[in-house]
């Protein structure tokens, strides 16, 4: 199977420091994650359930605009427009900090999603700073392209995880099927399926951003929209899609 590799002529990132970049990524995709997991919730609990009045991020009144800040920042992180980054994190941060604060009915309570947005879209507004550049978004590319896709000899620990983290997530789904289980533990399977979804969206993405470095996706734009189409990329879709689709009724 082609996997994106690197282009012999573009410089090989040995020295980047990939970790800033990396968590503020993962503070901009968490922003959209977290604009599909409740606001709003009339349970006990703050992570919602049936019948509790739960709103999701989306669903509100201001969040929809969280949501759109959020893709926002995920689009200018890949294509490095960091300050562009910046500004749109810092709304959502602003916007979803009035949330918080509003007055509320008393019978609602502030859900698990908007205590996510809020870490999250502060974490995209301060690492947007880091490690600006052509230079340094090209090593970066280069640098995530050889843990999402080793060669021989290189670390597979990206891809172990990953193996992983899909087991537990089919044992998860096995478990649910138990009533008494789904009902007695249902918030440990919504917070383990909010954290997958957030890494399998950040593997997703990341496969398409870097898949130009390999010969047959060269192109920038077709290139990515065929990658798009083949059985690996769609797994992935695949895997994240039911979570986001659960909250759109």
């Amino acid at each position: 199977m082609d996997t994106p590799r690197e282009r012999a002529s573009e410089t090989p990132g040995t020295d980047v420091v990939p970790m800033p970049w990396i968590v503020g990524f993962f503070g901009a995709v968490a922003m959209v994650v977290a604009s599909f997991l409740p606001w709003t919730t009339g349970a006990q609990s703050i992570l919602g359930g049936a019948g509790s009045d739960t709103v999701a991020g989306f669903q509100h009144e201001s969040g929809w605009i969280c949501l759109l800040l959020g893709v926002g920042s995920v689009l200018g992180w890949l294509t490095r427009f960091r300050r562009v980054v910046a500004v749109l994190a810092l709304a959502g941060l602003v916007v979803a900090g009035l949330v918080l604060t509003a007055p509320m009915d008393a019978s609602l309570r502030l859900g698990i999603g908007i205590y996510l947005y809020l870490p999250a879209a502060l974490l995209a507004t301060l690492l947007s700073f880091a490690g600006r550049g052509a230079d340094y978004d090209s090593a970066i590319r280069q640098w995530v392209n050889r843990k999402l896709n080793p060669q021989e000899g290189e670390s597979k620990a990206v891809e172990t995880f990953i193996i992983l983290l899909i087991a537990i997530n089919v044992l998860a789904v096995i478990a649910e099927t138990e009533k008494r289980i789904a009902t007695e533990y249902g918030d440990f399977f919504l917070v383990n399926e909010s954290i997958s979804t957030l890494i399998f969206s950040v593997e997703y993405i990341l496969r398409i951003w870097v898949a130009p470095l390999s010969a047959r996706f060269s192109h920038p734009v077709k290139g990515r929209l065929r990658y798009a189409t083949t059985g690996m990329a769609i797994v992935d879709l695949i895997a994240t899609a039911p979570f986001f689709l659960m909250f759109i009724q």
